[in-house]
């Protein structure tokens, strides 16, 4: 994996995380990041196993007529 492509991967499943570095961490053999929200820091392979983020729904238009829950 390439640094852009992890960016892109970060930005995808968890567009709210701002990354702070990417590179080889802590002597590991693999690229990983340090990205960051209103709350903290962490480590992305750490913030992915945990929480398993997943890319927004795409909204999706309402049919005239239709009620929302919302």
């Amino acid at each position: 994996m390439t640094e852009s492509s992890l960016r892109n991967e970060i930005a995808r499943r968890a567009p709210h995380l701002r990354v702070l570095t990417v590179g080889l961490l802590f002597g590991g053999k693999d690229l990983d990041a340090i990205v960051e929200d209103r709350r903290g820091q962490y480590l992305w392979s750490v913030y992915r196993r945990e929480m398993n983020p997943q890319p927004p729904e795409p909204a999706v238009a309402t049919v005239s007529g239709q009620l929302s829950m919302f």
